[in-house]
């Protein structure tokens, strides 16, 4: 039986796929790898755009003759030097910060749900309990601050001897009312 009768195709075609997969997958390792570390940690939009881009490219040159791994790489590197550039504008530029994410809003603020907030979030009232209750919360009246950060997670902090630090609150967005 023939490789054809089997996998559709030719041993050296399988050959070259293989071989693409392999190198491909190596340059994305090594590119994300010299990147910094934030790069996909925590994604936010901004993040997972770049992660589809480059797990696009790396499918598409282990699957298909066209582009070939060389190209590959190239749009590989160069993904993730636009992705840091981009960074490093938006750690410097709020313009590029609003433009890239979104800020954190405020959900819960001394003990009370804001109204619009949960609307705002396009979250449920049961969702918020869910993450409440993974962290602990026993009841609402305990939050000092809920907040959904710009990658999606929310973060929440609860009643304690010590107030919140002013950089703790700094940035963050109120629901439109």
């Amino acid at each position: 039986m023939s490789p054809q009768d089997w996998f559709g195709t030719a041993w050296s075609t399988l050959g070259w796929s293989v071989m693409s997969a392999i190198v491909v997958y190596l340059v994305a390792v090594a590119v994300l790898r010299i990147a910094e570390r934030r790069t996909f940690a925590g994604l936010t939009p901004f993040d997972y755009v770049a992660a589809v881009v480059v797990g696009s490219i790396v499918a598409r040159v282990a699957t298909t003759p066209t582009p070939r791994i060389g190209e590959g790489a190239a749009a590989i590197v160069v993904i993730v030097a636009l992705h840091r550039a981009l960074g490093r504008l938006r750690r410097s530029s709020d313009r590029t910060r609003w433009l890239l994410s979104r800020p954190p809003l405020v959900l819960v603020e001394d003990g009370a749900i804001l109204p619009g907030a949960l609307g705002e979030a396009d979250l449920t009232t049961a969702e918020l309990a869910s993450v409440m209750r993974t962290q602990g919360v026993r009841a609402v009246a305990d939050v000092d601050l809920a907040v959904i950060e710009p990658d999606g997670s929310i973060s929440v902090l609860t009643s304690s001897d010590r107030p919140i630090e002013p950089m703790l609150r700094e940035g963050l967005r109120r629901p439109d009312r």
